[in-house]
């Protein structure tokens, strides 16, 4: 079955007046056979416009910026995960085969010999199941595609980090980068997905988780990268594009003082605070009012 064909979750359409009639009579007769049946009912219905919605939803896509994990997906993801945890918690404390084929003597018999429960359950659980693995194809897909873009758009810096500033072909390649001006989009990017994902797999279920370890783990590492790339490119381009042809100390110190603030995130300190030597010393060479002004270099990528 095809997750576009959202009439085959859709069509059925459960007759609430039938419905609410078979409710009273299982709570006047007091009859817990009925009551189960109607249970079973309502958990089959609540599957199937859960699995329509979400289904209506990959049908609707076709950007593939909107192939990522966000808000609208994830909310329908995990209200279909939600209902389909019940409809299998259902069958486990019933017996499904006997349902509505077995009526015990004295039951009222007015949904008896209706429909095959069990089997009604697989063909749910088989399109529920359909509908989400096709969200986690299509997340995981966007993952990889994010993440290849990030290291697209890095040059390899990490390697140099202890003496960058010595580098002057890293320097260049960072301050002249194309790709400087997309890396934070793309950090929010793997950013927003993660967040949506957590909020996907909190739901305390034990049903699978949508996307793997690999992925999770690509999206984070992905994030740190074009985080860190678009913070030691911003940097370098404020020390030596634009502070080390600064003769005003009192402007240097103000300016040096505002740059150290924005790098008072940990994932932006990181690589900084473990390897990045010689930024430092330049960063308090530039606070001496002995320092020398030097003669200015091209901007590049990152201006």
């Amino acid at each position: 079955m095809s997750t576009g064909d959202v009439h085959q979750f859709t069509d059925w359409k459960l007759d609430r007046g039938l419905f609410g009639q078979a409710c009273q009579l299982a709570r006047d007769v007091g009859s817990t056979h009925l009551e189960n049946q109607m249970r079973f009912v309502s958990c089959v219905q609540q599957v199937a416009v859960a699995a329509g919605a979400a289904a209506q939803q990959l049908k609707s896509i076709t950007a593939a910026t909107d192939r990522a994990c966000g808000q609208k997906s994830a909310e329908l993801v995990v209200d279909l995960r939600k209902h389909s945890k019940n409809l299998l918690d259902f069958g486990k404390a019933v017996d499904m085969a006997a349902l509505f084929l077995s009526r015990p003597a004295g039951e009222p018999d007015a949904l008896h010999g209706w429909l095959q429960a069990a089997e009604v359950a697989s063909i749910m659980h088989r399109r529920a199941t359909e509908v989400l693995t096709s969200f986690s194809e299509m997340w995981e897909r966007a993952i990889k595609e994010t993440h290849g873009l990030v290291a697209k758009g890095c040059p390899a810096w990490e390697p140099a980090m202890k003496s960058l500033l010595s580098d002057s072909d890293v320097v260049e390649r960072l301050l002249r980068n194309p790709h400087y001006p997309k890396l934070s989009l793309l950090a929010g990017m793997l950013n927003e997905q993660m967040t949506w994902l957590k909020h996907v797999h909190a739901d305390g279920s034990d049903l699978p988780r949508l996307v793997g370890a690999d992925f999770l783990k690509a999206a984070q590492d992905g994030k740190r990268l074009a985080t860190q790339t678009a913070t030691i490119t911003w940097v370098l381009y404020t020390l030596t594009s634009k502070l080390a042809q600064e003769a005003n100390v009192a402007v240097r110190r103000s300016e040096l003082a505002e740059l150290e603030s924005r790098l008072s995130s940990a994932l932006l300190l990181e690589p900084l605070q473990t390897s990045g030597g010689d930024i430092w010393q330049f960063i308090e060479a530039l606070k001496s009012p002995d320092y020398q002004p030097k003669v200015a270099r091209a901007a590049g990528g990152s201006g």
